[in-house]
């Protein structure tokens, strides 16, 4: 009696052990999924942050240079009136020296214009960047695991967004105006990355990886800039949602 409830025992045990090592392998495979995913948020997060600190260093030093863009401006109208008084008089020297100081301001302003323009160009190219950054960052997360599972990252993302570095001149055409974020800027100026990544088998589950489908999860970050005070003169980067199979 006791010989064949050993038996029946041993008989059951057989049957679960498959059911129990592919329990034993998925539970192995989220456990490894969540740590993967958590590291490759992690690294996409603080990849995209940097990016966009980048670019609100060369949105906060544009910004800055409005004070000195207004005053040029006030000295060019200034130095026209000037030099137009000066002609006026038919004194040569005093016509010389007026158009010598229209010169200077006007070089100050074009000097001021081109400073302008390479922030600008900085913080496009920072913004641009973003992502492409996020990607290869989540890339190398993946290939420094220590884990047997293999994720299949040889597909690209499935959403890309590139934020897009919105400032407005004022007044529009002159050589040298003031610069402000265009209204909205901090969702024009939103990157974010979403990518589905598929595992690979587990050699626990090698038995079984042609009849099961393996776990994937979502992977991605989304960060913008935001302002700092209410007359938005500093900006910083801000995380705004992130895709995570846990949440």
């Amino acid at each position: 009696m006791i010989g064949n409830n050993k038996g029946q025992i041993s008989l059951v045990a057989l049957v679960l052990l498959p059911v129990v090592l592919a329990v034993i392998g998925g539970l192995f495979l989220l456990a490894v999924g969540l740590k993967t995913e958590a590291r490759a948020v992690a690294k996409c997060r603080l990849q995209m942050e940097k990016s966009q600190a980048e670019a609100a260093q060369h949105l906060n030093e544009l910004i800055k240079l409005n004070p000195e863009a207004k005053r040029l401006k006030q000295q060019q109208k200034t130095a026209q009136k000037l030099a137009d008084a000066a002609e006026l008089t038919r004194v040569p020297h005093l016509i010389a020296a007026a158009k010598t100081y229209l010169l200077y301001v006007k070089i100050r302003r074009g000097m001021l214009a081109v400073k302008q323009q390479k922030l600008i160009f900085k913080g496009r190219a920072a913004t641009n960047d973003a992502t492409r950054l996020a990607e290869q960052s989540i890339r190398s997360s993946f290939g420094q695991s220590i884990s047997s599972v293999v994720a299949d990252i040889k597909s690209g993302p499935q959403s890309k967004r590139n934020g897009f570095f919105a400032v407005r001149p004022k007044p529009i055409g002159d050589i040298a105006p003031e610069y402000f974020p265009v209204p909205g800027f901090k969702y024009l100026q939103k990157s974010s990355l979403e990518w589905k990544i598929k595992m690979g088998p587990d050699s626990l589950l090698a038995s079984q990886k042609a009849d099961q489908t393996l776990p994937a999860f979502d992977v991605g970050c989304s960060v913008t800039l935001v302002p700092t005070n209410k007359k938005e003169t500093e900006w910083k980067p801000q995380i705004v949602e992130d895709k995570l199979l846990s949440n």
